[in-house]
Protein backbone atom coordinates (compact mmCIF):
# COMPACT_ATOMS: atom_id res chain seq x y z
CA UNK A 1 0.00 0.00 0.00
CA UNK A 2 2.84 2.38 0.87
CA UNK A 3 4.47 1.70 -2.50
CA UNK A 4 1.21 2.54 -4.27
CA UNK A 5 0.85 5.83 -2.39
CA UNK A 6 4.49 6.68 -3.08
CA UNK A 7 4.01 5.80 -6.72
CA UNK A 8 0.98 8.04 -7.05
CA UNK A 9 2.74 10.97 -5.36
CA UNK A 10 5.82 10.68 -7.54
CA UNK A 11 3.71 10.28 -10.66
CA UNK A 12 1.83 13.44 -9.80
CA UNK A 13 5.05 15.35 -9.15
CA UNK A 14 6.53 14.31 -12.48
CA UNK A 15 3.21 14.99 -14.13
CA UNK A 16 3.29 18.40 -12.47
CA UNK A 17 6.58 19.26 -14.11
CA UNK A 18 5.25 18.29 -17.50
CA UNK A 19 1.86 19.91 -17.11
CA UNK A 20 3.26 23.15 -15.72
CA UNK A 21 5.67 23.50 -18.60
CA UNK A 22 2.92 22.77 -21.09
CA UNK A 23 0.44 25.11 -19.42
CA UNK A 24 2.90 28.00 -19.29
CA UNK A 25 4.47 27.64 -22.73
CA UNK A 26 2.52 25.09 -24.73
CA UNK A 27 5.82 23.20 -25.24
CA UNK A 28 7.62 20.38 -23.48
CA UNK A 29 11.21 20.55 -22.28
CA UNK A 30 13.48 17.73 -23.43
CA UNK A 31 13.86 16.79 -19.76
CA UNK A 32 10.09 16.52 -19.54
CA UNK A 33 10.02 13.73 -22.11
CA UNK A 34 10.22 11.22 -19.27
CA UNK A 35 7.11 12.75 -17.76
CA UNK A 36 5.40 12.44 -21.14
CA UNK A 37 5.37 8.69 -20.51
CA UNK A 38 3.20 9.24 -17.46
CA UNK A 39 0.83 11.49 -19.36
CA UNK A 40 0.64 8.88 -22.12
CA UNK A 41 -0.92 6.43 -19.65
CA UNK A 42 -4.14 8.42 -20.03
CA UNK A 43 -6.29 8.06 -23.17
CA UNK A 44 -6.38 11.00 -25.58
CA UNK A 45 -9.83 12.26 -24.47
CA UNK A 46 -8.58 12.59 -20.88
CA UNK A 47 -5.31 14.24 -21.99
CA UNK A 48 -7.28 16.72 -24.10
CA UNK A 49 -9.63 17.51 -21.22
CA UNK A 50 -6.65 17.94 -18.93
CA UNK A 51 -4.99 20.39 -21.32
CA UNK A 52 -8.22 22.40 -21.37
CA UNK A 53 -8.39 22.33 -17.56
CA UNK A 54 -4.81 23.52 -17.29
CA UNK A 55 -5.46 26.35 -19.76
CA UNK A 56 -8.37 27.46 -17.58
CA UNK A 57 -6.12 27.35 -14.50
CA UNK A 58 -3.14 28.99 -16.21
CA UNK A 59 -3.11 32.08 -14.00
CA UNK A 60 -3.13 30.03 -10.81
CA UNK A 61 -0.40 27.80 -12.24
CA UNK A 62 1.73 30.83 -13.06
CA UNK A 63 1.34 32.22 -9.55
CA UNK A 64 2.20 28.91 -7.87
CA UNK A 65 5.15 28.27 -10.17
CA UNK A 66 6.42 31.82 -9.61
CA UNK A 67 6.22 31.37 -5.85
CA UNK A 68 7.93 27.99 -6.15
CA UNK A 69 10.76 29.50 -8.22
CA UNK A 70 11.24 32.24 -5.63
CA UNK A 71 11.31 29.72 -2.79
CA UNK A 72 13.84 27.55 -4.62
CA UNK A 73 15.99 30.58 -5.37
CA UNK A 74 15.92 31.46 -1.67
CA UNK A 75 17.14 27.97 -0.77
CA UNK A 76 20.00 28.16 -3.26
CA UNK A 77 20.98 31.64 -2.09
CA UNK A 78 21.12 30.41 1.52
CA UNK A 79 23.13 27.36 0.45
CA UNK A 80 25.68 29.56 -1.33
CA UNK A 81 26.16 31.96 1.58
CA UNK A 82 29.55 31.95 3.26
CA UNK A 83 27.96 31.00 6.59
CA UNK A 84 25.18 28.46 6.19
CA UNK A 85 22.11 29.41 8.23
CA UNK A 86 20.40 26.04 8.68
CA UNK A 87 17.33 27.59 10.31
CA UNK A 88 16.81 29.89 7.34
CA UNK A 89 17.47 26.96 5.00
CA UNK A 90 14.83 24.84 6.73
CA UNK A 91 12.31 27.68 6.53
CA UNK A 92 13.05 28.23 2.84
CA UNK A 93 12.85 24.51 2.16
CA UNK A 94 9.47 24.42 3.91
CA UNK A 95 8.29 27.16 1.52
CA UNK A 96 9.43 24.96 -1.39
CA UNK A 97 7.43 22.03 0.01
CA UNK A 98 4.39 24.24 0.55
CA UNK A 99 4.48 25.53 -3.03
CA UNK A 100 5.17 22.03 -4.39
CA UNK A 101 2.13 20.77 -2.48
CA UNK A 102 0.04 23.62 -3.90
CA UNK A 103 1.20 22.73 -7.41
CA UNK A 104 0.48 19.04 -6.94
CA UNK A 105 -2.94 19.85 -5.48
CA UNK A 106 -3.88 22.03 -8.45
CA UNK A 107 -2.67 19.42 -10.93
CA UNK A 108 -4.43 16.56 -9.18
CA UNK A 109 -7.68 18.52 -9.10
CA UNK A 110 -7.37 19.26 -12.82
CA UNK A 111 -6.67 15.59 -13.50
CA UNK A 112 -9.57 14.46 -11.34
CA UNK A 113 -11.91 16.88 -13.12
CA UNK A 114 -10.72 15.52 -16.48
CA UNK A 115 -11.10 11.89 -15.45
CA UNK A 116 -14.49 12.58 -13.85
CA UNK A 117 -15.85 13.88 -17.15
CA UNK A 118 -14.57 10.86 -19.08
CA UNK A 119 -17.00 8.02 -19.76
CA UNK A 120 -16.39 4.64 -18.19
CA UNK A 121 -15.08 3.04 -21.39
CA UNK A 122 -12.41 5.77 -21.70
CA UNK A 123 -11.42 5.46 -18.04
CA UNK A 124 -10.94 1.73 -18.53
CA UNK A 125 -8.10 2.51 -20.95
CA UNK A 126 -5.99 4.28 -18.29
CA UNK A 127 -2.85 2.22 -17.88
CA UNK A 128 -0.71 1.75 -14.78
CA UNK A 129 2.45 3.86 -15.13
CA UNK A 130 4.28 2.10 -12.30
CA UNK A 131 6.97 4.04 -10.50
CA UNK A 132 9.86 5.04 -12.71
CA UNK A 133 12.64 6.77 -10.84
CA UNK A 134 15.72 7.39 -13.02
CA UNK A 135 17.93 8.19 -10.03
CA UNK A 136 17.50 4.60 -8.88
CA UNK A 137 19.93 3.57 -11.64
CA UNK A 138 22.56 5.69 -9.91
CA UNK A 139 21.69 4.10 -6.59
CA UNK A 140 22.18 0.60 -7.89
CA UNK A 141 18.78 -0.53 -9.17
CA UNK A 142 19.26 -2.56 -12.32
CA UNK A 143 15.91 -1.57 -13.80
CA UNK A 144 15.77 2.07 -12.72
CA UNK A 145 12.37 1.32 -11.31
CA UNK A 146 11.24 0.63 -7.76
CA UNK A 147 7.74 -0.45 -8.58
CA UNK A 148 6.39 -3.89 -7.80
CA UNK A 149 6.75 -5.24 -11.32
CA UNK A 150 9.82 -7.33 -12.29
Amino acid sequence: MLILIGSLMLNMFVFGVLATRYALTGRLLPSAQLAQGYLDTYPAPIRDALKAELRERRQSLREIVGDLREARADVHEIFRAQALDTSAARAAMQRVRTQTDALIHLLQEALLESVDRAPYDVRQRISDPGLRVPIMRELGSASGSIDRRP
